[in-house]
């Protein structure tokens, strides 16, 4: 079943994410860690009429993201094969010098502009959308974890990981927590991962690759082992 424990919104005021648009043709590069920064900046450009320029090239961290972009505005360049900042940076053909855009969720890490400014890039951060907790989607986990109802818990961001943990009553909490009848966590990837146990989470699997696949290939490899 799906939870949805966040819940992507628009930014309460476009100025900052305006002005970046309005100077895409600066811009060596545009780099898409999400399908929602794709949806996000794609509906922002069609508010404001805003063409993408020819010369500026376009990067996605993983093939969801690739998707949004084929959809919502072009095909990628460069869609990077490792599935996470240091596969994306290390993906991008770029020179040092060269100019970033890096539209952002508001929640958003800094390790992927690390990496490239560790390129010698110069990189611009932007957020270009609010990730808030699903109030609704947390009540019904809980619910499914007091009942004993689930056999393991897919988190798919680091956020989600943050946001359910921080809803989650003290029984649901016991429900979740590590022990032979517990339901497993599984992570999308290793920051995701990281995330869950700095909130006190045991994580009994992690996806690789870093994708939808990888997700079910992990759980297929958890239940076969019989733990």
């Amino acid at each position: 079943m799906l939870c949805p424990v966040i819940a992507i919104i628009a930014l309460p005021t476009c100025g900052i994410l305006d002005a970046a648009l309005a100077n895409l043709a600066s811009y060596d590069w545009i780099v898409f860690a999400s399908a929602n920064a794709v949806a996000a900046v794609a509906g922002r450009m069609a508010v404001l009429h805003q063409a993408l320029p020819s010369r500026t090239q376009l990067a996605a961290i993983g093939p969801a993201t690739a998707a949004e972009l084929r959809q919502r505005l072009c095909d990628a360049d460069i869609v990077a094969g490792e599935h996470r900042a240091a596969g994306l940076a290390q993906s991008l053909a770029a020179e040092p010098g060269a100019r970033v855009l890096l539209p952002a969720g508001n929640l958003a890490g800094p390790e992927l502009a690390n990496e490239l400014r560790g390129r010698g890039l110069l990189v611009d951060v932007v957020t270009a959308y609010h990730t808030v907790p699903d109030h609704d989607g947390i009540a019904m986990l809980a619910a499914e974890l007091r009942g004993d109802a689930l056999d393991a818990v897919v988190f798919t961001s680091g956020s989600t990981a943050r946001f359910a943990v921080a809803g989650l009553g003290p029984a649901a909490m016991m429900a979740l927590g590590n022990g032979p009848d517990r339901p497993a966590v599984v992570c999308i990837g290793p920051a995701t991962a990281a995330a869950a146990r700095e909130c006190g989470l045991a994580v009994h699997a992690v996806a690789d690759p870093s994708t939808t696949e990888g997700v079910m290939d992990a759980l297929r490899r958890w239940f076969a082992a019989g733990t």
